[in-house]
């Protein structure tokens, strides 16, 4: 993934739902960025989003720790 916002979300939803605004203040993204990527990522299957009253609840549908990722 060429994006690391992107991939961040998806690390950060591995183990537990994150919502749309912790995920911007994390990333360091303005809000309607961060919901911009997360369609893009619920598009391509990646996540899954839950709405919870008035917060977006983000959760990963990749399991990233069976990837083999090496920083070089």
């Amino acid at each position: 993934m060429a994006n690391r916002s992107r991939f961040k979300m998806l690390e950060m939803t591995q183990t537990e739902p994150k919502t749309v605004t912790e995920l911007s203040k994390v990333t360091n993204l303005a809000y309607n960025k961060c919901a911009d990527y997360v369609s893009m990522l619920e598009k391509e299957g990646l996540i899954e989003k839950k709405r919870l009253g008035r917060e977006t609840m983000v959760k990963s549908t990749v399991d990233l720790s069976k990837l083999k990722i090496r920083s070089r």
